[in-house]
């Protein structure tokens, strides 16, 4: 139990890269089995949100004569 505590404790500081050490094959195991994968989906969305701002630039864009607004959803 302590440690899908420290496994929650890792979503919250956004350190999606965290596993949980995989234990005996009952109903507990299958948890930390379900837990594992969820947080490398995460890892995996976070990964895929970096790479998708970099899309976006840095700077405000100015252009004489026209108004650039973006949005990202």
């Amino acid at each position: 139990m302590g440690n899908l505590l420290f496994g929650l404790d890792a979503i919250n500081q956004r350190n999606f890269r965290h596993r949980i050490p995989e234990g005996e094959k009952d109903e507990f195991g299958a948890i930390i089995t379900t837990f594992n994968e969820m947080i490398e989906g995460l890892d995996d969305l976070e990964v895929a949100k970096i790479v998708q701002e970099c899309f976006f630039p840095n700077v405000e864009q100015k252009i004489p004569g026209l108004e650039v607004f973006g949005y990202c959803k």
